[in-house]
């Protein structure tokens, strides 16, 4: 790698890396002991999370991309929509309405899809091929894929 492809990937990755890392940390340092504000903490460090496994497979070799993506960032994707759901309704006050037995458990339930992911040998509901097109490893875009980005889209509709 040239350093022309390190700054491009320096610039395309590290700064929404420390933009996540400053709001996180900013959220947190107001009240650390609101929920509210711990959940938006964890909110960005997932979007952290996502760029920063991003920059990594796009520092190592080709072969390990499929495992990076399925462990670390489809993991991290499946958190994301739990914690803003979470986040939404402790935010509108809904949490008081909710029964204290499913309150806040149901919106951890995709824990249990990060679970079986990994347990299936993490191939689910990421791409397993992956091609270089220049400086970028791209995906092969595959079922698992397709149904990622569709389960993704519905969430953020029902948000």
């Amino acid at each position: 790698m040239n350093i022309k492809d390190a700054l491009i990937l320096l610039f395309t990755h590290g700064l929404p890396i420390l933009f996540f890392a400053y709001m996180a940390t900013d959220v947190l340092l107001r009240n650390k002991r609101k929920v509210e504000h711990i959940l938006l903490s964890l909110i960005c460090l997932c979007y952290l999370l996502l760029f920063a496994e991003e920059y990594v497979r796009h520092q190592v070799p080709l072969e390990y991309s499929p495992i990076l993506s399925a462990v670390w960032l489809s993991s991290t994707g499946i958190l994301i929509p739990g914690f803003g759901a979470h986040f939404l309704i402790k935010l509108t006050h809904l949490d008081q309405k909710m029964p204290r037995v499913i309150y806040p458990y149901v919106f951890y339930l995709p824990l249990l899809f990060v679970v079986i992911n990994l347990a299936t040998g993490a191939d689910l509901i990421s791409s397993q091929q992956f091609y270089e097109q220049g400086m970028w490893k791209l995906p092969v875009y595959n079922t698992g894929y397709y149904i990622a980005m569709t389960s993704s889209v519905v969430m953020d509709l029902l948000f």
